[in-house]
């Protein structure tokens, strides 16, 4: 089965697009994310999302309290990174140069990838234990880790340098 079928068989949806694009009047490269095939999903909360190639490749995932928050973060660590002189921290601590070049790699000229995510408030609902937040916060990482585990996408920067979880 390709990856490209089982996102959506654990409940994610493509919700946007991701591209990087050039502006040609600063010179400057742009990290682009978009919510363009379902726009109200940029005010779900407590989401896992989801970055996935032309090709069907997941190459990253995580989770958000608020997405709209999370796509906001990355659109401005990632720009940031992408136009950041190589021995230019950031003072912000937002992504590495190591982080952008990736992306840069992944979404050469005019690729774009998928943007998908599953809003979990549902799921608390059927749950016990946990209450309100507490609740919501321990599914999303559940969630967000059994995707991980499962897919094991390349950018997951903490990820990087560890061995696959035996399944």
């Amino acid at each position: 089965m390709k990856p490209k079928q089982r996102l959506e068989e654990h409940g994610l949806l493509v919700v946007g697009h991701v591209w990087i694009s050039r502006q040609t009047e600063q010179r400057r490269l742009e990290f682009n994310i978009v919510f363009d095939v379902v726009p109200e999903a940029e005010c779900w909360p407590y989401c896992v999302y989801a970055f996935r190639g032309e090709d069907g490749e997941v190459v990253r995932i995580g989770k958000a309290h608020c997405l709209r928050c999370r796509v906001s973060q990355w659109r401005r660590d990632i720009t940031g990174a992408l136009n950041r002189k190589s021995d230019e921290p950031d003072p912000k601590g937002g992504a590495s140069r190591d982080e952008a070049a990736d992306w840069k790699r992944f979404l050469h000229t005019g690729a774009k990838c998928e943007f998908l995510a599953l809003c979990t408030v549902s799921e608390t609902f059927a749950k016990s234990g946990l209450r309100g937040s507490e609740l919501r916060k321990s599914v999303l990482r559940k969630r967000e880790q059994g995707l991980i585990n499962l897919f094991w996408p390349r950018f997951n920067r903490e990820l990087r340098g560890r061995h696959r979880p035996e399944l």
